[in-house]
């Protein structure tokens, strides 16, 4: 296993060949530039067998991603209440999120704490690009539970 420029490993080899891989909730942002989109894709089509099946899931892309923006969560529940703020940021292709927690608990008081993410803003068209070139057969799923989010699914040939 090697590490590229940034120290990230997505070039990995784990000996074994699968039928489905999921990467869901948007984690493929984590990869953050198209360089290592590639690379993982490519590293998802060697670790599948004949006509396995990849699905990534991806929210954000540069023309959905609203920088700049308040955003606010909240949980009431009896015991617990937990609100979530942040405003989004934007560096390039980067969405920068400091998510920001408060957590109040009965008879344990509060606490804050914030949750730094990093994703990489994925064009849908250049996916779907990367996808090809690496042999997957492309597809997208148009309609699903989650209409504000491209599922991308590779079938291997």
């Amino acid at each position: 296993m090697g590490a590229n420029e940034k120290g990230e490993h997505n070039d990995f080899n784990l000996n074994k060949k699968f039928d489905v891989i999921l990467c869901l909730f948007s984690s493929i942002g984590y990869v953050k530039t198209y360089f290592n989109l590639e690379k993982t894709l490519r590293n998802f089509y060697n670790h599948l067998n004949p006509k396995g099946i990849a699905i990534i899931e991806s929210r954000f892309t540069n023309a959905n991603y609203k920088a700049d923006s308040p955003q606010a969560l909240l949980y009431d529940g009896e015991d617990v209440k937990i609100a979530r703020l942040d405003v989004a940021k934007k560096k390039g292709n980067i969405a920068i999120m400091n998510l920001h927690f408060l957590v109040a608990e009965q008879n344990k008081g509060t606490r804050h704490f914030v949750d730094r993410h990093e994703l990489g803003l994925f064009e849908k068209e250049n996916t779907l690009r990367i996808i090809k070139r690496v042999g997957f057969r492309p597809l997208i799923l148009r309609k699903g539970a989650l209409s504000d989010r491209n599922a991308y699914i590779g079938i291997k040939k």
